[in-house]
């Protein structure tokens, strides 16, 4: 583990019990080699504290140690419009710190070219890889899959972080992700349970893999119960502003003859641009119409908004480990569980009192 550089100098080690149970050998056979590896000079031991790697580690003693001679990771991320995820940001230095790396961000936009200009001026040989967070763009994925190509041509390891790039099913490289797919079938539980039968959506490019991963969450549970898959009832914005996302489609649905009695937002911003366009029309949320939202945004609890959160920090911490594994071969693809967050903006339906809260 110390050559391969997940234990680089200055850490501590596990406890012999855990060593023992995770290599699975006895505590007398751990001790043994704690003793070789501290008279080799290998670790130091501090009484009553645990082990430490050698804080006078030489690279040869490192060895193989993936990190031997790397300094850096890059994270490549999309700010057009001054979006960015801290969250993530957060568990990925969690991360690179503790194996001494240094993260340097770039905000590539939507521009092929700057990926480009961005692996000609680094220098890859001080890399230890990079993590790449796509450009979210109605042409998703031939820019992103292109920006792929690149990053294939350049030899170096790199993680996909957020939303995976894929075509027909098939999702190119590394990638860890939030399971939206399971999250979305249990908001529709939850509406169904509620009462809620006539259930709508509103979300934003279809293109995008965690888009019409979602959808799919929605179809197949409304299937499982039964429900109506009325077209009219799943609409798909258009790369409009974000503050005008979901307010035309809002209206539309409100007018049809028999609408929704809940909406499911593809994230918060829509929903709450849907509640304030409900306000408008002189209807109540959730007396009129239950709405659910996605990402749980730092304003959602002040909206009492019902919502999903994703794992950003966990994301974040298991694409930077998945980066530093001193492996190449095969792919890591994880989509880590998220958390449904009840809040107040959904309506129970069984209730005698229509105006009750779920």
């Amino acid at each position: 583990m110390i050559s391969e550089g997940k234990y680089t100098a200055g850490n501590r080690l596990p406890t012999e019990h855990e060593l023992a149970t995770f290599l699975n050998v006895s505590r007398g056979t751990v001790r043994s080699g704690l003793r070789e590896l501290v008279a080799e000079g290998i670790l130091e031991q501090r009484p009553g504290v645990g082990s430490f790697v050698s804080s006078v580690l030489t690279r040869e003693m490192a060895g193989t140690s993936l990190s031997a001679g790397k300094t850096k990771v890059l994270f490549l991320v999309s700010m057009r419009k001054g979006e960015f995820n801290y969250q993530l940001l957060e568990g990925i230095e969690s991360v690179l710190f503790r194996h001494g790396l240094e993260l340097t961000i770039y905000n590539i936009a939507d521009s092929l070219e700057k990926v480009g200009q961005i692996l000609k001026r680094v220098r890859l040989d001080t890399c230890a890889g990079i993590l790449f967070s796509p450009v979210i763009l109605p042409n998703y994925y031939d820019i992103n899959s292109r920006i792929l190509d690149h990053l294939d041509q350049s030899g170096i390891k790199y993680v996909v972080v957020d939303s995976p790039i894929a075509e027909n099913g098939v999702i190119r490289g590394n990638f860890v992700g939030s399971d939206g797919y399971t999250a979305e079938r249990e908001i529709v539980r939850y509406l169904a349970e509620a009462g809620h039968t006539r259930i709508g959506s509103i979300r934003v490019f279809a293109s995008v893999y965690t888009a019409d991963q979602r959808f799919s969450g929605i179809c197949d549970e409304l299937r499982r119960w039964g429900f109506s898959l009325a077209p009219e009832l799943h609409t798909v914005i258009e790369d409009v502003p974000l503050h005008e996302q979901g307010r035309q489609r809002i209206r539309e649905m409100i007018s049809l003859p028999d609408p929704p009695t809940a909406v499911i937002c593809s994230h918060d911003f829509i929903a709450i641009n849907v509640i304030d366009e409900l306000g408008k029309l002189g209807k109540q949320v959730p007396a009129d119409v239950s709405i659910f939202g996605f990402d749980d945004e730092p304003f959602s609890a002040t909206f009492n908004l019902s919502t999903v959160r994703q794992p950003f920090r966990e994301i974040g911490i298991r694409a930077a480990e998945i980066l530093l594994e001193n492996k190449n071969c095969g792919r890591y693809q994880e989509f880590l569980p998220c958390r449904l967050i009840e809040r107040k903006t959904v309506a129970n339906q069984n209730t005698t009192h229509k105006k009750g809260v779920f």
